[in-house]
């Protein structure tokens, strides 16, 4: 899983500051200019509305709207219609924009997005809130890189300029696609905290990744670096075409996008199925477990998985239904082509264990281990 920026409105504190400050101090740069200007007075202070190519500049900022309204007394300025703004290569859109010049915050209303050379966010609503260097938005808000490779949607997403954060509530759903637009994976869960500057993406509740052949679950899942690792805590399982890893602890290590090495913590155990080659015969399942267990890959195919501490292995023979199990303090599993080649037991070994072609079963398998 690909680590695309999130900080997509990375900018958003500079280019919201089109207009920050008050139309009263022209020492400033801060200019309101229109077609058609008109001034009122109040009880509560000037109002002057503004129709026709309604644009205000600060700088290099250029912000556009079709109509505008300035609250001179309340330090409100409100643009309407259509509404544009640029700065450098970052640009902003919404139906309504409202600036509170004292509280130094600007609104975005309906339509709102944000662009620059990393992304776009859309949501129907866009709060910047400067002094506290934070962007809130809400409302079907959906985050996205220009190479159509990384979304993330929610009810809510916070921006932490300072933290270098952002944080995703409110039905939050991260997905990554590969180059022709297919979905590579997808992660969920009750919130999503991305920190690009570590390298990590952190999922606190119901934390669920899925991609085209595993799926996860956990309480709490943290992928750290270019998508090189995955943490799975909190009653972790993972699924792999109905054979189940749990433990208190998952660890999952990938190399160049595949998986190249998967370790479970603190009674890790493996529920699995062998589909049987036959139609007519039933499938053999079983499940290894112990202390510790470590999954090697080469290529995407397994090639040695070993269990160390309490190590127990119990086994159905589709043929007879009869179970098998042996208990020792050490498994060790090859497999050659994907399939399992030798199975061995090691440190006071005891029980029972026949491969499925086995008509009868063999007392101390440990002792003499089958190939």
């Amino acid at each position: 899983m690909s680590f695309r920026t999130i900080l997509i409105a990375t900018a958003l504190a500079t280019t919201l500051t089109v207009p920050v400050a008050a139309r009263t101090n022209p020492d400033d740069g801060f200019v309101i200019t229109a077609e058609e200007v008109e001034g009122a007075g109040a009880e509560d202070g000037r109002v002057i509305h503004l129709a026709g190519n309604v644009t205000i500049t600060r700088g290099e900022a250029t912000l556009v709207g079709q109509r505008g309204t300035y609250y001179e007394a309340r330090g409100l300025a409100v643009v309407f219609g259509d509404v544009r703004g640029v700065d450098g290569e970052s640009t902003i859109s919404c139906d309504t924009l409202r600036y509170y010049r004292d509280l130094d915050r600007a609104y975005l209303i309906g339509n709102a997005t944000y662009s620059d050379t990393s992304g776009v966010t859309r949501a129907r609503r866009i709060n910047i809130y400067r002094p506290e260097r934070l962007a809130v938005c809400l409302g079907d808000a959906v985050a996205v890189d220009h190479d159509g490779t990384f979304e993330l949607s929610a009810g809510r997403i916070l921006y932490d300029f300072d933290r270098e954060e952002a944080r995703a509530s409110e039905a939050p759903v991260m997905r990554t696609f590969d180059d022709e637009g297919a979905q590579e994976g997808r992660l969920s869960a009750a919130l999503i905290e991305l920190s690009p500057g570590d390298d990590r993406i952190a999922a606190f509740g119901g934390a669920e990744i899925a991609t085209a052949d595993v799926s996860a679950r956990s309480r709490l899942a943290v992928l750290s670096g270019e998508g090189d690792s995955v943490e799975l805590l909190g009653d972790p399982v993972v699924d792999q075409d109905g054979d189940l890893l749990s433990g208190e602890r998952i660890l999952v290590f990938l190399s160049e996008g595949e998986v190249s090495r998967v370790v479970a913590l603190d009674g890790a155990r493996v529920d699995y199925t062998i589909e049987s080659e036959s139609p007519s015969d039933p499938d053999q399942t079983g499940h290894v477990d112990g202390d510790t267990l470590r999954m090697y890959f080469e290529d995407g195919e397994p090639v040695l998985t070993t269990v160390r501490g309490g190590a127990t292995s119990e086994h159905r023979v589709a043929e007879t239904g009869e179970r098998n199990t042996v208990a020792s303090r050490e498994i060790d599993v090859l497999f050659f082509e994907g399939e399992i080649r030798r199975v061995v037991f090691r440190g006071k070994a005891s029980g029972v264990y026949v491969f499925a072609s086995d008509e009868t079963p063999a007392e101390d398998a440990a002792a003499a281990p089958r190939e």
